[in-house]
C-alpha cells in the first residue's frame, strides 16, 4: 500500500531503550541512524544546537514521565522517543513498554508498508502503517506481524525478524536494500552471536 509523500515527510524519528529512571541506551547509534534517515527524507539536521534542545526537551520529557514496572527478561522496561520535525522542532517522549507475551512468541503475516524506494526503511511520519499491523497480529493472537512484499520477508511490526536455518551459521536478517528499517539492536548483538554470523540480504520466504 503506498502512502503519503507529505505524510512521510511531516518527521523523522528514533527510539532508544529507557530504564525507567534516568538512564538510557548509548546514543550514538541511534542518533546516527537518525541523520541518515533525516537527509532520506529532507528534514533539516539541527547540528549546530541539537544537543542544547535535546537536553531541555528531555528534561521535559523525565518530569512528565510515567512511572514504569520493571519487566522479566532483557527487554527494557521503557523507550525514549526522539523526533525532529519538518518545522525543525525537537520532541522527546517516553512510554512504558508493555510485558512480553509468553513464549512461544506466534507471529502473524500481512503485507510491508510500501512508501517508495527512497523512504521505505526510514523513520517517519506514516508510521501508523507498522501500528496498525501490531494491532491486526495481536486481534488475531498474534505477538508480532511479519512484513512480507512480493513474498519476500521485509521486516516486522516492531521488531527485526533474525533467521536461523537448521545446519546454518549465519543467522540472517531482512536487507536494507528491499526496506527494512536498519536496526541498532541487531547491530549490536552482531559481536556476541558466539559461533554464528549475522547476514543481511538472503530473500527469506514462507518456504524458507
Amino acid at each position: 500500500m503506498a502512502h503519503d509523500d507529505e505524510e512521510v515527510r511531516t518527521l523523522v524519528f528514533t527510539t532508544l531503550p529507557w530504564d525507567g529512571g534516568s538512564r538510557f541506551a548509548s546514543p550514538r547509534p541511534y542518533f546516527e541512524r537518525l541523520c541518515r534517515d533525516a537527509a532520506r527524507l529532507g528534514i533539516p539536521w539541527p547540528a549546530d544546537d541539537l544537543p542544547a534542545r535535546l537536553k531541555e526537551v528531555l528534561e521535559d520529557a523525565l518530569q512528565a514521565a510515567p512511572r514504569v514496572q520493571q519487566l522479566d527478561g532483557p527487554s527494557p522496561p521503557g523507550l525514549l522517543r526522539v523526533e525532529l520535525t519538518a518545522g525543525g522542532a525537537v520532541r522527546a517522549q517516553l512510554r512504558q513498554l508493555a510485558p512480553p507475551p509468553p513464549e512461544p512468541w506466534f507471529a502473524s503475516t500481512q503485507d510491508a508498508p510500501w512508501f517508495g524506494s527512497r523512504f521505505t526503511g526510514a523513520k517517519h511520519g506514516a508510521w501508523t502503517a507498522y501500528r496498525e499491523a501490531t494491532v491486526r497480529a495481536q486481534g488475531a493472537g498474534a505477538a508480532v506481524a511479519l512484513l512480507f512484499r512480493n513474498g519476500k520477508l521485509v521486516d516486522g511490526d516492531r521488531c527485526t525478524p533474525l533467521v536461523l536455518l537448521p545446519g546454518e551459521q549465519a543467522v540472517w536478517i531482512p536487507s536494507e536494500a528491499i526496506g527494512a528499517v536498519h536496526s541498532v539492536t541487531a547491530s549490536l548483538l552482531a559481536s556476541h552471536l558466539s559461533g554464528f554470523e549475522l547476514r543481511p540480504g538472503r530473500a527469506m520466504t514462507l518456504e524458507t
